[in-house]
Protein backbone atom coordinates (compact mmCIF):
# COMPACT_ATOMS: atom_id res chain seq x y z
CA UNK A 1 0.00 0.00 0.00
CA UNK A 2 0.83 3.36 -0.47
CA UNK A 3 1.56 4.58 3.21
CA UNK A 4 3.51 1.75 3.53
CA UNK A 5 5.61 2.77 0.34
CA UNK A 6 6.51 5.93 1.77
CA UNK A 7 7.11 5.64 5.15
CA UNK A 8 10.09 4.06 5.30
CA UNK A 9 11.45 6.84 2.88
CA UNK A 10 10.16 9.21 5.39
CA UNK A 11 11.93 7.37 7.85
CA UNK A 12 15.33 7.60 6.52
CA UNK A 13 14.85 11.37 5.21
CA UNK A 14 13.68 12.24 8.49
CA UNK A 15 17.05 10.13 10.54
CA UNK A 16 19.79 11.75 8.21
CA UNK A 17 20.01 15.04 8.33
CA UNK A 18 22.81 15.02 6.25
CA UNK A 19 23.24 14.92 2.77
CA UNK A 20 20.65 16.92 0.22
CA UNK A 21 18.78 18.78 1.87
CA UNK A 22 16.40 19.59 -1.32
CA UNK A 23 16.16 15.68 -1.79
CA UNK A 24 15.03 15.01 1.98
CA UNK A 25 12.79 17.46 1.77
CA UNK A 26 11.18 15.88 -1.61
CA UNK A 27 10.99 12.47 0.30
CA UNK A 28 9.22 13.85 2.71
CA UNK A 29 6.45 15.87 0.80
CA UNK A 30 5.68 13.33 -0.59
CA UNK A 31 5.44 11.26 2.26
CA UNK A 32 2.91 13.92 3.82
CA UNK A 33 0.93 13.62 0.59
CA UNK A 34 0.46 10.27 1.18
CA UNK A 35 -0.39 10.97 4.74
CA UNK A 36 -2.70 13.36 4.19
CA UNK A 37 -4.72 10.90 1.48
CA UNK A 38 -4.94 8.32 3.80
CA UNK A 39 -6.55 10.79 6.03
CA UNK A 40 -3.01 11.26 8.69
CA UNK A 41 -3.77 15.19 8.54
CA UNK A 42 -1.65 16.05 11.58
CA UNK A 43 1.19 13.38 10.14
CA UNK A 44 1.22 15.16 7.07
CA UNK A 45 1.84 18.42 8.74
CA UNK A 46 4.22 17.37 10.70
CA UNK A 47 6.41 16.08 7.75
CA UNK A 48 5.68 19.04 5.26
CA UNK A 49 6.88 20.82 8.96
CA UNK A 50 10.34 18.60 8.97
CA UNK A 51 10.55 19.37 4.80
CA UNK A 52 11.17 23.28 5.33
CA UNK A 53 13.41 22.57 8.10
CA UNK A 54 15.24 20.92 5.81
CA UNK A 55 14.70 23.04 2.76
CA UNK A 56 13.59 26.39 3.55
CA UNK A 57 12.89 27.43 0.14
CA UNK A 58 11.01 24.10 -0.76
CA UNK A 59 8.30 25.48 -2.50
CA UNK A 60 5.93 22.54 -2.66
CA UNK A 61 6.13 21.91 1.18
CA UNK A 62 5.35 25.98 1.76
CA UNK A 63 2.42 25.28 -0.46
CA UNK A 64 1.02 22.25 0.92
CA UNK A 65 1.63 23.60 4.32
CA UNK A 66 -0.48 26.88 3.99
CA UNK A 67 -3.08 25.17 2.57
CA UNK A 68 -2.96 22.57 5.49
CA UNK A 69 -2.87 25.64 7.91
CA UNK A 70 -5.95 26.98 6.10
CA UNK A 71 -8.05 24.16 5.85
CA UNK A 72 -7.55 23.64 10.09
CA UNK A 73 -8.65 27.61 10.37
CA UNK A 74 -5.05 28.38 11.59
CA UNK A 75 -5.35 31.68 8.88
CA UNK A 76 -2.70 33.86 11.20
CA UNK A 77 0.11 30.86 10.76
CA UNK A 78 -0.79 31.23 7.37
CA UNK A 79 -0.77 34.42 6.53
CA UNK A 80 3.19 34.26 7.76
CA UNK A 81 3.80 31.06 5.45
CA UNK A 82 2.45 32.89 3.00
CA UNK A 83 4.70 35.95 3.08
CA UNK A 84 7.53 33.45 3.39
CA UNK A 85 6.52 31.79 0.31
CA UNK A 86 6.65 34.50 -1.55
CA UNK A 87 10.24 35.49 -0.29
CA UNK A 88 11.25 32.06 -2.04
CA UNK A 89 9.01 32.31 -5.62
CA UNK A 90 10.96 33.96 -8.33
CA UNK A 91 8.43 35.57 -10.80
CA UNK A 92 6.88 38.77 -10.23
CA UNK A 93 2.86 37.80 -10.64
CA UNK A 94 3.20 34.75 -8.69
CA UNK A 95 5.03 36.76 -5.59
CA UNK A 96 2.30 39.35 -5.70
CA UNK A 97 -0.90 36.30 -6.06
CA UNK A 98 0.58 35.23 -3.13
CA UNK A 99 1.21 38.20 -0.70
CA UNK A 100 -2.59 39.31 -1.77
CA UNK A 101 -3.33 35.94 -0.10
CA UNK A 102 -1.35 36.83 2.73
CA UNK A 103 -2.80 39.88 3.31
CA UNK A 104 -6.06 38.32 3.10
CA UNK A 105 -5.80 35.79 5.27
CA UNK A 106 -4.28 38.05 7.60
CA UNK A 107 -7.77 39.86 8.65
CA UNK A 108 -9.03 36.64 9.90
CA UNK A 109 -11.89 34.50 9.00
CA UNK A 110 -14.47 37.02 8.63
CA UNK A 111 -12.54 38.10 5.43
CA UNK A 112 -13.55 35.53 3.87
CA UNK A 113 -16.77 34.74 4.85
CA UNK A 114 -18.86 35.27 1.94
CA UNK A 115 -16.27 34.44 -0.61
CA UNK A 116 -16.20 31.38 -2.72
CA UNK A 117 -13.41 29.13 -1.96
CA UNK A 118 -10.86 29.25 -4.68
CA UNK A 119 -9.85 26.29 -6.66
CA UNK A 120 -6.28 25.95 -4.94
CA UNK A 121 -7.74 26.07 -1.86
CA UNK A 122 -10.47 23.41 -2.64
CA UNK A 123 -8.17 20.80 -3.97
CA UNK A 124 -6.75 17.72 -1.55
CA UNK A 125 -3.76 18.47 -0.26
CA UNK A 126 -2.60 15.08 -1.87
CA UNK A 127 -3.18 16.75 -5.30
CA UNK A 128 -1.78 20.09 -4.56
CA UNK A 129 1.40 18.66 -3.54
CA UNK A 130 1.82 15.90 -6.30
CA UNK A 131 1.08 18.55 -8.78
CA UNK A 132 3.45 21.20 -7.03
CA UNK A 133 5.94 18.05 -7.10
CA UNK A 134 5.31 16.95 -11.30
CA UNK A 135 5.24 20.68 -12.44
CA UNK A 136 8.17 22.32 -10.31
CA UNK A 137 8.74 25.82 -9.47
CA UNK A 138 9.92 27.55 -12.67
CA UNK A 139 6.86 28.11 -14.05
CA UNK A 140 3.89 31.05 -13.07
CA UNK A 141 0.98 29.97 -11.60
CA UNK A 142 -0.56 33.31 -11.31
CA UNK A 143 -4.63 32.66 -11.76
CA UNK A 144 -6.46 34.09 -14.53
CA UNK A 145 -7.19 38.13 -13.18
CA UNK A 146 -4.67 38.31 -10.96
CA UNK A 147 -1.78 39.58 -13.02
CA UNK A 148 0.53 42.48 -11.65
CA UNK A 149 -2.18 45.16 -12.21
CA UNK A 150 -5.28 43.30 -11.33
CA UNK A 151 -7.77 44.69 -8.64
CA UNK A 152 -8.24 42.66 -5.34
CA UNK A 153 -11.31 40.83 -4.78
CA UNK A 154 -14.20 43.17 -2.72
CA UNK A 155 -13.48 42.80 1.02
CA UNK A 156 -16.56 40.71 2.14
CA UNK A 157 -19.35 42.87 4.27
CA UNK A 158 -18.37 43.50 7.77
CA UNK A 159 -14.65 41.79 7.76
CA UNK A 160 -12.78 43.67 9.97
CA UNK A 161 -10.94 46.96 8.49
CA UNK A 162 -7.89 46.89 10.80
CA UNK A 163 -5.40 48.83 8.06
CA UNK A 164 -3.16 49.32 10.91
CA UNK A 165 -2.43 45.63 11.17
CA UNK A 166 1.12 44.80 10.33
CA UNK A 167 -0.77 40.92 9.14
CA UNK A 168 -2.61 42.45 6.30
CA UNK A 169 -0.69 45.61 5.64
CA UNK A 170 2.45 44.16 5.34
CA UNK A 171 2.34 42.16 2.63
CA UNK A 172 0.46 44.82 0.22
CA UNK A 173 3.68 47.20 1.13
CA UNK A 174 5.81 44.28 -0.45
CA UNK A 175 3.19 44.28 -3.62
CA UNK A 176 3.99 47.58 -4.06
CA UNK A 177 7.93 47.39 -3.45
CA UNK A 178 7.23 44.88 -6.17
CA UNK A 179 4.91 46.33 -8.50
CA UNK A 180 4.21 50.39 -7.39
CA UNK A 181 1.60 50.70 -10.09
CA UNK A 182 -0.46 47.78 -8.30
CA UNK A 183 -4.01 49.24 -8.06
CA UNK A 184 -5.08 46.44 -5.86
CA UNK A 185 -2.79 46.54 -3.01
CA UNK A 186 -2.88 50.57 -3.23
CA UNK A 187 -6.95 50.49 -2.55
CA UNK A 188 -6.50 48.07 0.23
CA UNK A 189 -4.00 50.08 1.90
CA UNK A 190 -6.01 53.09 1.90
CA UNK A 191 -9.18 51.38 3.36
Amino acid sequence: DAEAEGTPLAGIAASRPAGDPRSSAAVLVRAAERDAAAGHGARAEERLRLALERDPASVPALRALRRTLVARGALADAAALGAREADVLKGRDERIRVLLLAADLGRGPRSREGKAASPADAVPISAVVSAAVEAGTSGSVAAAGSGPTAAAPPRAPGAPARPSDPAVTEPLRRILAIDPAHVGAFEQLRE
